[in-house]
Formats: C-alpha cells, sequence, structure tokens
C-alpha cells in the first residue's frame, strides 16, 4: 500500500483561488490523453502518487478525458484513487467537467441541465466518488440559456455533489455573465480555467495588442469549441476568422470542413504560418490540416524540426499587388521586395511548403524567397465560395515581438477592412490620417539651418513638428564644441524660436555621436543611460518650460529594453524607432513581453534602404523628383489608409533638397486645407492611441443596429467606421459622418460624455 511522502508540503507553495478559501498548488496535473488505455496503469499510478509526494493536490479531470474511450481517465483514476490513495482523500481537490461530446444523441453533448446532471452522476460512478471539489462547465453553450446551464451547477452545489463550481474556456463577455448569474444564484464561481499552457501560449500573441492598436474588437474562440459552432451564426458577428501562428497545434480534421463551409457562405479567413501542422511533441504532421483548402502542403518534414524552416524575404509579384496589401511606397526595393532601415533585404522565418496543385498566378501576391534562391508561396488569396482564404507564410505573431510588424499589419488591415469589412474604431484623431516629421538637431551645425529654414517658410505654424535637440556642449569627444549648446547663446534661443512650429523632444542623452556609440558599443551601461538622457531632458525643460514627452535615439540605437524603461520613468510618451519601419504608431515587445503600456514606439518610413534625406544624397543618389514623390507618398497613404506614418531627417539635410521640400510643404498645406490629411506632432499621436486604446464598443442588433461606445477619458475625436451595406445612420448633433463606399466614419464631437449610443435603421 503506498505511503504518501512525509515532507510533501514543504516545498510547494499554494494560492488561494480567488476570493475563496481554497487553496490550490501553483502547479496541478491534468489527466487528459495519457491516462486512457494507451499508457500501463503502473505507469499512471506512478506519475499520480509521485505528483502527489511532491505537493500536486489539485487532480483535473473532465469526462470524457481518456483515450481510446470517453471516461478512460476518470475510471483509471478513481481505481489508483480507491487501490493507493483513498487515506488521503481529504487532502486532494478534484475536478472533473461537462461541456463536449460525451454519448450519442440530443442529450449527450454541450450545457442542458440535463446532460450536466447526467455526466456528473456518472463521472462520479466512475470514479467512485461522493463529490468532487470543483465541477466545471466545459465550453460555453450557444443555444441553451446561460441561466439553464448556469441554475445546473447552482443546484449541483446544493445537492452535495460538487463543492465548487466553474466554467472553462469562455469567453470574457460570456464569463461575466455566468459568474453574475451564480453569483445571484448564491454559488460564486471559484474558477475560470482558459486552454492556456506551455504549448498552447496563443493569448499572448502579438496579433492580439495589433488588433487592438488597429481598433479591432476581437474574440478568441477555443478552436475546439469552433468546430462545433454552426459557421453560419459564427458569420453574423465574425466576419473574418483569423488562425495565427503556433495557435491550436494538432488541429483536428473536422476543422478544415467547417471552415470551407465557412468561406461557402461568404466568411474570410486568414491562416498564418504553420498553424495546425505540429503536434504537441512539435512533430511534423504528415499532412497539415488547411492543406486541402490550401492547394498546398506545408508540412514536407515530419521529424527534423529544423529541416521545416528556412529564413527568406517577401517579393510581391506586382506592383499592384503590393499596393493590394497596404505595404508602403518607400518600403520596397524595385519596387516589389520587402525591405528594411540599414539591413537591406528583411529576413523572415518561412515555413518550407511543397505545392501540391498548380498555383495560378492571381492566387500568388508574393513569392518567399528562401536561402538557395527558390521560392515558395508567401502570400496567397484563394477564393471559396462567397469567401476568400488568405494564407501567409511568416509567424506573424512573431514580429510584434521580435521583427518588423509591418506585414503583420498590412495583411491584417487588407483581410479585416478591405474584404470582410469589420467595423472598427480608427487610431487617428477625426478620423483623418497623414503624416509625422520629425527633426533631428545634433550639433551646432543646425545653428544655421534652423534659423534659415524658419526665414524661407520650411517651418509653418500649421504644419506641426516634432524637433528632438541632443542638447550637450559635444557631439564625438568632450571639449570639441560641436553639441547644439542647447542652454547658451545661439541654441537657447534657436530652441526658444522653434516652440510656435511644434513640440520639442529630447534627442539621446547629451551628446550625439558619443552617447549614441557608446550605447551601442556597451560602453554605457543602465546609469549612465538615466544620467544623461536626464541630463538632457533637463537642459531642454529649462529653455522651454515644458515637459519632454518625446524622444529619438541617435545612429539608430532603438531604445529596448532598458532604455523604453528608463523613459517611462522620466515621462516620455513615444519615441522614434528604427526596426518596425514603415509601421503605424504602436507598442513593443521585448523577449515576448511589452515594454512598457505608457510608451509608444512611431517607427519611421524609409525610402527602400534609406531613411533620411542626408542618405538618399549621400548613399542612395536620389534624384529631387524621385524624392518628393516618396515624400508625397506617405501622407498619401495616411490619408487612404486613414492612419498615420513617420518621416525623419536632419535640418542640414535639407542643403540639397531645400526647394523638394519647399514643394513638398506646399502639397502638404493644400491637402490640410481640403480637409483630406492631418499632420501632428510624435506626442499627439500617441496620446491619441492611448486614449483609443481605451475605447470599448459592442453591438446590439434589433430592428437596426445600435453601436455603444464609451471612454473613461471621454470620446471627443474617437472615429469608429460601421459598414454600409443595409444600413442607414440616424443624424446625430454630437457625430460628424464621412462616408465611402465601404463604411460609414463617425467621429465624435462637442460631447463631453463618457458614454455614447449610435443608432443605424436597416435598409
Amino acid at each position: 500500500m503506498y505511503q504518501a511522502a512525509e515532507n510533501r508540503y514543504l516545498e510547494m507553495k499554494y494560492n488561494r483561488c480567488g476570493k475563496s478559501g481554497l487553496l490550490l498548488p501553483q502547479i496541478s496535473l491534468g489527466l487528459w490523453q495519457n491516462f486512457g488505455l494507451e499508457k500501463p496503469l503502473d505507469q499512471q499510478k506512478e506519475i499520480i502518487t509521485c505528483a502527489f509526494d511532491h505537493g500536486i493536490t489539485h487532480f483535473d479531470l473532465a469526462n470524457n478525458y481518456g483515450r481510446p474511450a470517453e471516461g478512460m481517465a476518470e475510471k483509471n483514476f478513481g481505481r489508483i484513487l480507491h487501490e493507493e490513495l483513498s487515506a488521503y482523500r481529504d487532502e486532494m481537490v478534484i475536478s472533473t467537467k461537462a461541456g463536449y461530446d460525451m454519448w450519442p444523441g440530443p442529450y449527450g453533448n454541450w450545457g442542458s441541465r440535463k446532460y450536466l446532471m447526467a455526466s456528473l452522476d456518472q463521472s462520479l460512478k466512475r470514479m467512485n466518488l461522493d463529490y468532487v471539489d470543483i465541477f466545471y462547465h466545459h465550453r460555453p453553450d450557444p443555444e441553451t440559456p446561460l441561466e439553464e446551464t448556469m441554475g445546473a451547477l447552482s443546484d449541483i452545489v446544493r445537492q452535495g455533489k460538487a463543492l465548487y463550481v466553474g466554467i472553462s474556456n469562455y469567453q470574457a463577455e460570456e464569463a461575466k455573465k455566468a459568474i453574475e448569474i451564480l453569483r445571484n444564484n448564491g454559488t460564486p464561481c471559484l474558477i475560470h480555467q482558459p486552454r492556456y499552457n506551455m504549448f498552447e501560449r496563443w493569448v499572448e500573441n502579438g496579433l492580439l495588442d495589433v488588433l487592438q492598436e488597429e481598433g479591432v474588437a476581437y474574440r478568441i474562440i477555443d478552436v475546439y469549441n469552433l468546430q462545433h459552432l454552426q459557421p453560419a451564426e459564427i458569420l453574423k458577428n465574425s466576419p473574418a476568422v483569423i488562425f495565427p501562428d503556433r495557435v491550436a497545434e494538432n488541429l483536428p480534421q473536422e476543422i478544415a470542413m467547417w471552415l470551407h463551409d465557412y468561406l461557402e457562405q461568404g466568411g474570410y479567413s486568414l491562416i498564418v504560418y504553420d498553424a495546425g501542422s505540429l503536434n504537441k511533441r512539435e512533430k511534423h504532421l504528415g499532412n497539415a490540416v488547411f492543406s486541402s483548402l490550401l492547394g498546398f502542403n506545408y508540412s514536407t518534414f515530419k521529424e527534423d524540426r529544423r529541416q521545416a524552416f528556412h529564413h527568406g524575404y517577401l517579393e510581391f509579384l506586382t506592383e499592384e499587388k503590393r499596393d493590394f496589401f497596404q505595404i508602403p511606397l518607400g518600403k520596397t526595393v524595385d519596387g516589389v521586395t520587402l525591405s528594411g532601415y540599414h539591413y537591406g533585404k528583411l529576413s523572415y522565418s518561412m515555413r518550407n511548403i511543397e505545392v501540391q496543385h498548380a498555383l495560378r498566378d492571381e492566387d500568388i501576391y508574393a513569392w518567399a524567397v528562401v536561402e538557395d534562391g527558390r521560392k515558395i508561396p508567401g502570400i496567397v488569396k484563394r477564393n471559396i465560395g462567397k469567401g476568400s482564404l488568405f494564407y501567409v507564410n511568416l509567424p506573424l505573431g512573431a514580429m510584434k515581438i521580435d521583427a518588423d510588424d509591418l506585414p503583420l499589419r498590412a495583411v491584417l488591415r487588407t483581410v479585416l477592412f478591405n474584404f470582410a469589412k469589420v467595423r472598427h474604431v480608427l487610431n487617428v484623431p477625426d478620423g483623418k490620417g497623414g503624416i509625422v516629421i520629425n527633426w533631428h538637431i545634433d550639433s551646432n551645425v543646425e545653428w544655421f539651418f534652423l534659423p534659415r529654414m524658419i526665414r524661407e517658410g520650411l517651418l509653418r505654424k500649421n504644419i506641426p513638428m516634432s524637433f528632438h535637440i541632443t542638447a550637450g556642449d559635444f557631439r564625438d569627444n568632450p571639449g570639441d564644441e560641436m553639441g547644439f549648446m542647447v542652454t547658451e547663446y545661439p541654441g537657447r534661443d534657436i530652441a526658444l524660436q522653434l516652440i510656435p512650429y511644434g513640440r520639442i523632444g529630447s534627442h539621446g542623452g547629451w551628446a550625439h555621436n558619443w552617447y549614441g556609440y557608446g550605447v551601442e558599443a556597451g560602453r554605457l551601461h543602465d546609469a549612465d543611460i538615466d544620467k544623461y538622457i536626464s541630463m538632457n531632458n533637463e537642459a531642454i525643460e529649462s529653455v522651454t518650460k515644458k515637459k519632454v514627452t518625446e524622444y529619438s535615439a541617435p545612429i539608430g540605437v532603438f531604445p529596448q529594453p532598458y532604455n523604453t524603461k528608463a523613459l517611462d520613468s522620466m515621462g516620455v510618451e513615444v519615441y522614434y524607432y528604427t526596426g518596425d519601419s514603415g509601421s503605424s504608431i504602436n507598442r513593443t515587445f521585448y523577449n515576448g513581453e511589452m515594454v512598457s503600456e505608457k510608451v509608444l514606439a512611431f517607427p519611421i518610413v524609409p525610402s527602400g534602404l534609406y531613411a533620411s534625406l542626408g542618405e538618399m544624397h549621400e548613399l542612395g543618389h536620389y534624384d529631387n523628383e524621385k524624392v518628393l514623390t516618396w515624400l508625397k507618398s506617405i501622407p498619401d497613404y495616411g490619408r487612404n489608409n486613414r492612419t498615420l506614418r513617420l518621416f525623419y531627417s536632419h535640418p542640414y539635410d535639407l542643403d540639397v533638397y531645400e526647394e523638394t521640400f519647399f514643394e513638398f510643404l506646399d502639397y502638404l498645406d493644400e491637402e490640410e486645407q481640403k480637409g483630406s490629411v492631418a499632420v501632428m506632432t510624435m506626442t499627439d499621436a500617441a496620446r491619441f492611441l492611448q486614449k483609443m486604446l481605451k475605447t470599448k464598443y459592442s453591438f446590439k442588433n434589433d430592428t437596426g443596429l445600435t453601436v455603444a461606445l464609451s471612454n473613461p477619458d471621454g470620446l471627443e475625436d474617437i472615429t469608429i467606421a460601421v459598414p454600409k451595406k443595409g444600413l442607414s445612420v440616424e443624424k446625430s448633433p454630437y457625430l460628424k459622418l464621412e462616408e465611402d463606399n465601404n463604411y460609414y466614419y463617425l467621429t465624435v464631437k462637442n460631447y463631453d460624455k463618457k458614454e455614447l449610443e449610435i443608432h443605424f435603421a436597416r435598409m
């Protein structure tokens, strides 16, 4: 007979579960698929007793756990419990669940009272128990009233068959309602268990953060739930379904059939990278789940994971197909190859795939060109029924965290806004896109150029710009007197003259080249970074009498990770960034974690391999016409896509392109007067994005459509885009209305409350 280890509670930590009196171990043992008939009972016994010997007191089961037959995990656990652990029952927390398919017929699935009561009775019988400690509803039931399901859970507690109840795989809104019903029934919800583990970390995926930044409301649906939902029902509220990289590995084959039906009925879907092509041990499956839909198998190597991936870059077939996916003009080399600033063609990890059926040219939008020169599908679009399927051979979630996330945003915006036409909140004030202009002022060379810019109309009060100054008295080496010297004449007077033309921020730390190369080479460490950025900020603030809220790193030494945290502590709100070039303003990540919620990054838009006017002249030999085309393309892109992009340069760069830039400002003047383009500082853009991220909206379909907006900071200048199809909007004194062929754009104006409803009638 088994004897538990006497020291079993010495090392394990126990945390209180919610606001209950129950303590759960930091690690629980789930008995999903390895506790059926496939593993010897002695081995199962060894695992369970070893866990208990180490302080693991929570054993988590469900009615259909175990293979090959449902209920096997409960049977085996019950036997082991009876034979070995019965003396320790009161030291254990045993949980089980019901919600998935368990027996034939209409009463063996979902969330009816009949199913839940019967399933728990069966579970107790299999485990030879009088009660379980926790009983979960395993997933929401779209057909059964939530009151019935939660009422059954409450009665189960009253009957003494469970001490506590919980929910599993519920989305936020569903969970909120369920918890409220349980509370009103006098049966608090103890716990919510979503699918989240070492392998399925999809809730951390950078895709979700990008969706937030682009103003898209999303719903996370567990794929095991999804396959049981009717495509037509999903389509009513979710016109697009995304299968991101690293989500739901070992997808059931049924999901491909479900997706085909969803597309046939008019849905849109984005399949990213290797979704569904790996099993739990990171071994490759013989056939990827979506191979039949895509026309190729993207899992050709079954065992050696390293061989299944290559590095390469994206090359669009034509400039028209580049534009289709909203790639800014300057972001490509030779018009079609995605590029990066300072490092040429961007290299991404790509899935090696084998084309099973001939792909038509019209299906391929971009090739993934890998190291040996081979071309494999990179971005593919296929029409299926009334809908479209998009495939992207890039780890898009990783891009948000580790690389250039422009392709991620480009594809998502195209699929969601242009095709699926989802409702969204715009990330620009008044719903008006445009440009941010950022000048880097790094030395006393600018004593000549900045006054000249003012005299000759290259700075204009109706076109606000960001001016970032390196404030110290040297540039390359201490004592060289090449610094801007913002606290002394003439630097001080010039800085004061700039105030009416925008916002003055900080550029690096005290001495441009000395600081920048010092950080890059590791000669300046955390304390030095704090010291010199603080010195720079304080010098600027002593002159302008305004808080420094913007920052640019010299020589492209972007601030993360430590520098960003330092900027956060100093009250800086946004910085120029060379990493996600061509993208919109966003939050930055490092090693899979958001660096700061308060400090935003504003990437540059290069022209090919070069970003500033000086680089274009010295390295690229760009002529004036080419430069002007590129400059105009930035606000044009912002206008057409209702977003913002950033241009940066140095004032002394205008020595070559002065006439070109003057012509560009005239163009901006004209577009501003038309009301078609916005020009703002980095701080203004960052503050609005922060405000937008706090905006919540919901929809209610009745005789028409009601959109409910709320924001704790107010709704002024917030714009929501609602598809026009079948709707007409009711006029309101608090809304400014614009529209195009696809959307109503409704901007809140002259409204001082924090909540607003917008009503649409059905046509």
